[in-house]
């Protein structure tokens, strides 16, 4: 394990009770070793307390028990290369929050302190976070995906707005509007449970309602569509808007639980998504096989070799591992 992971996993069990005598000298003597190492140390303890009123318990307790397995896979695979088997801690595995007014100071100490603050939150490359807003709204943010959220007292309005991939779950309030920005079109919330994708650099948005209602407002804040349940609004990169009802519904927040799966997805977005996820290349060595489409379910919690090992047994693709990538080929 190397350094840096050692030392986040002891300041982790030290927060969370659970250090013995011969580690809380380790953490001790990495301490005392450096004026840095002190800062590091002092912010993580700080980062621990704004998660404490920021996160629910039960995604703190779920973060915590990932970057034990994570180290644990990490020591089995004795691999530093693919950086998808490494959960670092808990201030990475969630999230980094960056409030207006502080950065994880101490004065954070209740949570109705943070609903008139703007503020926002990251979440890592290495998987999904959840996190509960202020108002008592429930977020899932899925890898490397960002999110802002402040109350505007004028409008009397929660106003959020993300970038990559968000499932909500918001909590009604009839006298407070709920919106979510995305490129060019933003959500109103009548009450519901939905998934949003939004991507300005590809100019392309997609709302999935799996239950209650929203709007779709363009730019002039006119509403363009309303959801029911089951519904998929999407605008594709040359700007054309699309609704389609959806044949599961309930997949469109697998994602949340670390499941994917692909009914008929070619071998490029496969690949795209593996690679994502594990945060390692995947390169198609054939041509051909790039817009081949195949039927599978990829399971976060297994590592990228695990997975491929199975994907390989059901189709007619081998893999060959390097040392900073994996090669699909055909069989």
């Amino acid at each position: 394990m190397i350094e840096s992971e050692k030392i986040e996993l002891l300041i982790l069990r030290h927060v969370n009770g659970e250090i013995d005598e011969v580690e809380q000298k380790i953490l001790d003597a990495w301490i005392n070793k450096s004026e840095k190492n002190k800062i590091q140390y002092n912010k993580q303890l700080e980062l621990f307390k704004a998660q404490a009123v920021i996160f629910t318990p039960e995604a703190i307790a779920k973060s915590r028990e990932r970057t034990k397995t994570g180290v644990i896979n990490h020591l089995i695979h004795k691999s530093n290369k693919v950086k998808g088997f490494i959960y670092t801690s808990l201030s990475v595995m969630l999230v980094a929050l960056v409030a207006s007014s502080l950065f994880f100071n101490t004065t954070i100490s209740k949570q109705n302190d943070m609903l008139a603050s703007a503020f926002q939150i990251t979440a890592p490359e290495s998987g999904p976070a959840n996190f509960q807003l202020p108002d008592g709204s429930n977020v899932w943010l899925n890898s490397s995906s960002e999110l802002s959220y402040q109350y505007e007292a004028e409008s009397n309005s929660r106003v959020a707005k993300i970038e990559g991939e968000a499932f909500f779950t918001i909590a009604h309030n009839p006298n407070q509007a709920f919106l979510v920005q995305g490129y060019n079109h933003t959500v109103k919330v009548y009450g519901t449970e939905f998934n949003m994708i939004s991507n300005k650099d590809d100019k392309t948005c997609e709302v999935t309602l799996r239950q209650g209602s929203v709007g779709l407002l363009d730019n002039q804040q006119k509403e363009v569509a309303r959801l029911k349940p089951g519904q998929q609004f999407s605008v594709d990169q040359a700007g054309k808007a699309t609704i389609k009802n959806i044949e599961s519904v309930k997949l469109i927040s697998d994602w949340t639980t670390g499941r994917y799966e692909f009914k008929d997805a070619t071998l490029v977005e496969i690949a795209s998504k593996l690679s994502s996820l594990y945060d390692i290349d995947i390169i198609i060595a054939d041509e051909t096989l790039k817009h081949k489409r195949y039927r599978c379910v990829i399971q976060k919690e297994q590592s990228v070799l695990k997975t491929l090992q199975r994907f390989s047994i059901i189709t007619n693709l081998n893999y060959e591992v390097n040392d900073d990538s994996i090669t699909l080929k055909s069989k």
